[in-house]
Parts: C-alpha cells; sequence; structure tokens
C-alpha cells in the first residue's frame, strides 16, 4: 500500500513537472511568435515607408490650384454602389465592380501633378483621348506600386461582400475586364477617358468618375448625368453631378476611368475637323438634303433613363483618309454625330417619327457609310464600322473608320461593325429617285428620305 502510495506521487509529482514544462515551452512559442510576427509587421511597415518614400520622390509636385470653373456642385443624392447593380445584365455590372474598385485604387493619385501630365500626354498620344493604364504602369513602380496595393485592400474588403471582384491587381482586372454578350467575348483594357483633353489643364485637381450614369427615371434634369469625385484644398474628398455640357466647360482634367476598346490601336481615325464646304451650291437638282424621319430600336442597353439614339457617318475623300459628313440643316460644318432621339423606355419596339436633317450632297456620291448606336459621351470610343470605296482620278482604294461613345462595341442599332459596310454604303442616288429607303437590323428600323432644297 505504501509503495503503491509513493507510485501515486511521484506519478504526480512527474505529472505536474511535465505540466510546468509544457507551461513554459508554451510561453516560450508565445514570446518567440510574437518577436516574428512584430518583426514581420515591422519589416512589412518599413516596406510600406519604402514605397511611400517612392512615391513621394517621384510624385513629390501635388497640385495646389485646387479651383473648379464654371462649375456648380450638385448633389448626386444616389450611391455609386448601388448605380453599378444592374440585374438586367451581370456582365455589364461585372465591368462596373472592376472600375469602381480601380477608380478607388487610384484617387489618391490625382493630388499629384506629375501624375495627372502623364495621364494627360498618354491620352494626347492617341485619337482616343484615352491613357492605357497597362502602359502608364508599365515603366513607373511608384504608380504601379499605390495602384496594385490600394487593389489588393479593396480585394479583401470585397471579400465579405456580394461585389464580384476577383483581382487583386491591375494586370489581373486587365484579365477579368471582358463583357460576353450572346456567343460574343468583347476584351477590354483598362483605360483613363478624358471627354475635355484638348481644354483641360493638368495643374488642375482633376475630377475623376467611372463611366456609369446615375438613375433619372424620376428626374430628367439629370438624364446622362454621372458622378464625379475631386479633392479640395484640404484633402476632403467632395462628390457632384456632372454633365456633358459641363465637362465641355470645365478646365479641370476630367478622368474617368473606363473598359477601352483593345482593338482601337489597330485601325485608324479619320479626319473629323471641320470642313467648311456648302454643299448647296451650284445645280439644286443634283444636289438635296437627305433626313431622317421613322425610326424604331428594339433593343434597350441603358439600366436606366432613356436611350440615345445616335448616328454617325463618314465620306472617304482621299485614300487615305475619310471625314465625318453629317450636317446640320443650316450651316456648313461636318459633324462627328447626331442624335436622331431620345427614346423612352416605353418606346422601346414602337414606331416612331421625327425629322432630323443628315447632310447636304450630289445624288452621285458613292463614298457614305454609316452606323448608328447607343451613345454615352462618358464612355471611351468603340468601332462601329470600316467601309472601302474607290475614289480618286486613280481609282484607288480609300477607307472610312467610324467610332462612337459606347460603353460596349456591341452597342450598336443598325450595321454589325465586324461585318464589312462596303455592301452598306449609302446610296443616295437610289434615295434621290425613290424619295425614301429603309435600313433594317433585329436591333432597329431607319428610314431616309430626299428633301428637296429650297
Amino acid at each position: 500500500m505504501r509503495y503503491n502510495f509513493y507510485l501515486n506521487i511521484n506519478f504526480k509529482n512527474k505529472f505536474k513537472m511535465n505540466k510546468l514544462k509544457l507551461k513554459f515551452a508554451i510561453i516560450i512559442a508565445i514570446v518567440v511568435g510574437t518577436t516574428f510576427i512584430g518583426c514581420q509587421k515591422e519589416n512589412e511597415f518599413l516596406n510600406s515607408q519604402e514605397e511611400v518614400g517612392e512615391i513621394s520622390s517621384q510624385l513629390k509636385k501635388k497640385v495646389t490650384n485646387y479651383y473648379i470653373d464654371d462649375f456648380i456642385v450638385r448633389s448626386p443624392n444616389q450611391a455609386l454602389e448601388t448605380l453599378i447593380a444592374n440585374p438586367n445584365d451581370k456582365e455589364d455590372e461585372k465591368i462596373s465592380n472592376y472600375l469602381y474598385h480601380l477608380m478607388l485604387s487610384l484617387k489618391e493619385l490625382t493630388n499629384y501633378t506629375e501624375f495627372n501630365k502623364s495621364v494627360i500626354e498618354l491620352a494626347k498620344q492617341n485619337s482616343f483621348q484615352t491613357a492605357n493604364l497597362i502602359s502608364l504602369t508599365k515603366n513607373n513602380n511608384a504608380i504601379s506600386s499605390i495602384i496594385n496595393n490600394n487593389l489588393q485592400t479593396e480585394f479583401n474588403k470585397a471579400k465579405n461582400t456580394s461585389s464580384q471582384i476577383n483581382a487583386k491587381s491591375l494586370q489581373e482586372i486587365e484579365r477579368n475586364l471582358t463583357y460576353l454578350c450572346g456567343e460574343t467575348t468583347e476584351k477590354y483594357t483598362p483605360v483613363i477617358y478624358i471627354p475635355n483633353l484638348k481644354n483641360c489643364n493638368p495643374e488642375k485637381i482633376p475630377l475623376f468618375a467611372i463611366s456609369v450614369a446615375v438613375n433619372s427615371d424620376n428626374d430628367e434634369s439629370i438624364e446622362d448625368n454621372i458622378i464625379v469625385y475631386f479633392y479640395d484644398e484640404i484633402g476632403n474628398l467632395k462628390t457632384s453631378l456632372l454633365s456633358e455640357e459641363e465637362a465641355m466647360k470645365i478646365t479641370n482634367p476630367i478622368f474617368i476611368v473606363d473598359n477601352g476598346s483593345v482593338n482601337n490601336g489597330d485601325r485608324k481615325v479619320n479626319n473629323t475637323s471641320h470642313i467648311n464646304t456648302d454643299n448647296t451650291d451650284n445645280t439644286p437638282k443634283s444636289y438635296a438634303r437627305y433626313d431622317s424621319y421613322e425610326y424604331r430600336i428594339n433593343y434597350r442597353y441603358e439600366n436606366s433613363g432613356k436611350s440615345e439614339f445616335c448616328i454617325t457617318g463618314g465620306d472617304i475623300q482621299t485614300t487615305t483618309w475619310g471625314r465625318s459628313f453629317l450636317m446640320p440643316k443650316s450651316g456648313s460644318n461636318y459633324k462627328e454625330w447626331k442624335e436622331i432621339a431620345s427614346v423612352d423606355k416605353d418606346d422601346i419596339e414602337k414606331d416612331l417619327e421625327g425629322w432630323v436633317p443628315l447632310c447636304n450632297f450630289h445624288k452621285d456620291e458613292k463614298t457614305l457609310f454609316f452606323n448608328t448606336y447607343e451613345r454615352d459621351w462618358y464612355s471611351s470610343k468603340k468601332f462601329l464600322g470600316h467601309g472601302q470605296a474607290y475614289v480618286g482620278n486613280t481609282n484607288a482604294n480609300g477607307h472610312i473608320y467610324l467610332y462612337g461613345n459606347m460603353k460596349y462595341e456591341s452597342n450598336w442599332y443598325t450595321f454589325d461593325p465586324s461585318e464589312a459596310l462596303d455592301s452598306h454604303w449609302l446610296n443616295l442616288n437610289h434615295i434621290y429617285w425613290s424619295w425614301a429607303q429603309w435600313f433594317n437590323s433585329s436591333k432597329s428600323k431607319l428610314r431616309i428620305w430626299r428633301c428637296d432644297i429650297n
């Protein structure tokens, strides 16, 4: 009995000693682990400080002019996160989510003049007024670092929400920036579109946004407005509504994060400068004005508000370039596009009417091409078709390329841009003698008439 009792006591003592050793080991492990984590966090902090130092050294000049001219701040009273939601088009919702998180990742960079100048200079190198963000960050580690670090943060936030974000870097966003339309996959690249590029001042604080319009179903006065963000002189982030008319007046850069077409760089852009040529002179019977009248659209691309049913056209002048041919009823300046109608959602698939002057031309003109589309002024240009014809005394082949400001390449109405427009040239001779011609597709109907010039 005593022996057993001794064994029990001895066992308990050993157990207590082992337990103490275990506790001591755990304490040592916690101390070592904490020290390791602390060192790791300190290294992360030092790395982040180095990155901030790198950014500060390369983007050291901050914007000093925060004044926005010809602009009245108007409260949106709408949340951009809500506007992005599109239950009728989940592909569009996906694209808009990517653009939104990308905008959040670069917003602080708009406080640096060097960044703004880089964006503007890059946009000036093409005719689409866009700065490709992949190209912008390729040779600038500071800008690339801050965007990708912020995207990682946005990605971590989005994991606990229903947000469709599965990209932690700019490069991943580019790979995922696809829009599935039927059996066709449209590929895009992240860009900053500057609608007021010709008039903007890189020394001023930019207004920035994404290519998503506000909901104007209950207020037509804000039709086609977007929500813009900007910093004031003490670093506060402000918001406002912005219309196209306001955007064209403001000299502060307007940076719109958008899904840019990857195909635009492979195509030429027509000379769309205004040409003061009046085609109504000389023989009135050889020239006529051509107007649209009856129309119908069978499809709605907009998530809210009205559909901007617009037309663009071009006239091949030489073997190397074309020009826009659309003209107002009076005057002689050529235009790049024109609105046929702003169609209410209740008028989709209805036959509608309204005279819209398009152009004045000789009836034997055979080098005119056109297309119709849903125009969104806040989106960069997308391809609307290519036409070619023999022109000049040399009987050489000339080309025309049509574009329109659209959210997606599939937002056309009359002709599929993937098919050549050669068989769809605007036959004015036929319209001249027949007085009118229908142009029909599964998406729309449009009738163009000959109108005698008085």
